[in-house]
């Protein structure tokens, strides 16, 4: 076999941080009081076992020394399609925004106006956002098609970054700080880091070994997103002094736990929070295996399938299990319960350990098509599959932001590959 030592990165790296998650889980300074806390420590170990199963797998099967990559159709260089997205997003991201801020995407004095009152405080911003009571103003099939294009710019920038000029490199960090600046203004963690995220998977398509430098790249960026996390939940819990308001829904705080008890008071609100987001979705999670299986018929696993269900005239969201567990007062706009409860929707309880098999083999063939070809479509699919990965832990928010490139890349991928078949 001709399996390299860098074919080991991703999976330690993705896989390692869900099961230090569930470490963190394990030695969380809450009290879980209700639910199975061993059931789903339990089912979360097997899911994280058959994820580097089906990445090893896709190892031993795949991999080659290099692949021979068939033109049947060919985009250009990757510079070539970062320009021509560069093109698209300027004339189109105000679609975008003003589907997200809910304003007529000509009242661009109406969306800054928004964003400067979430950056002022983002607590109102995000308020906003979760405000339910506005309406869209933007059709939903116009923010489709154009995020799937904008998903790709700003994938396909942190992939061609070495590649690009003093120009084109100024114009994409200029959009990548709009973008910033948007998700602060919402008051939430989730856009900034996403960003981050998307720009170290593809800088891990590029990392040949582990030296100095990469340990060194790795550690700054878990520095900034820690930095960006507890600079957010400041803001957001401002007015807040009491320990216990950092509480879970649902819990208590251990105040003699050990985690507590080795770190200085100052930092007890971050480390709260830090615990209180890494690990609430596993808690939550034990909530859903006292209900019953209803079948969402494949299109309940996140907001984005939920909202195609919604179009095509499929009230599935009430079957959901994170709908369900609403009647305990987990709310699934606030809480977060793990990508294996939204999935248990779509595939039961039973069957999520099979899709997250196929999602450890699917990282590993686009890990293996990405470094062995150097192919474009691959690149961007390791890098959505590897942020789906990533944030496990959390929820499915991060495919279903991503969603619509993710369906476009995969039948771009399976023409090529029909058409490749057909042609030998």
């Amino acid at each position: 076999m001709n399996i390299k030592k860098s074919d080991f990165l991703p999976i330690m790296l993705l896989g390692g941080v869900n099961f230090l998650t569930l470490i963190l889980y394990l030695i969380s300074p809450f009290n879980y009081i209700y639910g199975d806390f061993a059931l789903s420590f339990t089912y979360v170990l097997i899911n994280i076992i058959f994820l580097y199963c089906g990445y090893f797998l896709s190892l031993i099967i795949l991999n080659k020394d290099k692949y021979k990559v068939k033109y049947i159709y060919n985009f250009g260089g990757e510079v070539k399609i970062f320009k021509s997205l560069l093109i698209f997003f300027v004339l189109t991201f105000l679609f975008r925004y003003a589907y997200l801020l809910r304003y007529q995407f000509y009242d661009l004095f109406g969306m800054v106006g928004e964003v400067l009152v979430g950056i002022t405080d983002p607590k109102l911003g995000y308020i906003s956002m979760t405000n339910s009571t506005k309406s869209f103003t933007v059709p939903w099939s116009v923010y489709a098609f154009v995020t799937i294009f904008h998903s790709l710019f700003f994938i396909t920038g942190a992939v061609v970054w070495k590649n690009l000029n003093f120009f084109y490199r100024f114009i994409y960090l200029f959009f990548i700080f709009v973008e910033a600046v948007f998700w602060y203004s919402r008051g939430t963690n989730f856009g900034i880091i996403s960003l981050i995220v998307v720009f170290f998977l593809a800088y891990l398509l590029n990392v040949k070994k582990v030296n100095l430098k990469f340990i060194f790249n790795l550690c700054i960026t878990f520095i900034i997103i820690i930095s960006i996390f507890s600079l957010v939940m400041s803001i957001r819990m401002k007015d807040v002094l009491d320990l216990s308001s950092y509480e879970i829904y649902l819990t208590t705080i251990n105040y003699n736990s050990i985690v507590l008890n080795i770190i200085p008071d100052a930092l007890k609100p971050s480390v709260l929070a830090l615990f209180s987001y890494l690990t609430q979705g596993y808690y939550f999670l034990s909530f859903g295996f006292d209900q019953d299986f209803k079948f969402t018929y494949f299109l309940g696993s996140n907001a984005s399938l939920i909202n195609v269900a919604n179009i095509i005239g499929l009230a599935i969201e009430k079957d959901t299990y994170t709908f369900r567990l609403s009647e305990y007062g987990i709310d699934s706009k606030v809480q977060w319960h793990s990508a294996y409860l939204w999935l248990a929707s779509d595939f039961s309880f039973f069957f999520v350990p099979v899709y997250i098999f196929v999602l450890g083999f699917g990282l590993g063939a686009a890990w293996i098509m990405a470094t062995r070809s150097d192919e474009y479509l691959f690149k961007i699919l390791f890098v959505i599959l590897g942020g789906y990965i990533l944030f496990l832990f959390a929820n499915t928010n991060f495919i279903a932001s991503f969603f619509y490139t993710f369906v476009f890349i995969l039948i771009l991928i399976f023409l090529k590959l029909i058409l490749v078949s057909k042609s030998n």
